[in-house]
């Protein structure tokens, strides 16, 4: 699998592109997407947050597109696709802690992060370059808002998401 470790993949974070190729692709890419969705469906393994949503919903706004803006929506209303958590006050306090110790990332990047953290993602699936291939929240006995934590970045590409989908398929 492209940008990550050898540590195994126990729930997986959704950056917005990703969900944007699947809704919006017509390629190799968007078919394996909606391959791995298939096989990880409503099991806990896929999750994302509520700013998705809202990252998601700009286009079909700005565009007048609400048979996209339904279905994104309805992807967050059912929550048969992926588990979504909310933007809460420790999430961003969470998003706070990481813009502090890492100023280079940007605020809708650290509460993905913040909230992947919070979810007890192994790894994050993202095609954007500015999240790191492997991040650490380090934390001090101070720091109450936010727990350590590891996470990787795989990125969606064809070995990555037939690798996913394989251990879905053997579990």
């Amino acid at each position: 699998m492209s940008g990550t470790t050898d540590r195994p993949v126990t729930r997986l974070y959704l950056d917005t592109n990703v969900l944007i190729a699947l809704a919006e692709g017509s390629d190799e890419l968007s078919e394996l997407l909606w391959d791995m969705f298939s096989t990880n469906a409503g099991n806990g393994f896929l999750c994302t947050s509520e700013l998705t949503l809202a990252e998601l919903a700009v286009l079909p706004y700005r565009d007048r597109k609400a048979e996209l803006l339904h279905l994104y929506d309805g992807w967050f209303t059912s929550h048969a696709l992926f588990a979504v958590a909310r933007v809460d006050r420790t999430v961003l306090l969470g998003a706070a802690f990481i813009r502090g110790r890492h100023p280079g990332i940007r605020l809708p990047d650290a509460i993905h992060l913040a909230t992947a953290a919070s979810m007890g993602c192994s790894h994050i699936l993202s095609a954007d370059r500015r999240i790191p291939d492997e991040f650490k929240i380090e934390t001090g006995e101070d720091d109450v808002y936010i727990a350590p934590a590891a996470l990787s970045a795989l990125r969606p590409d064809r070995p990555t998401l037939e690798a996913i989908i394989r251990k879905a398929a053997e579990s």
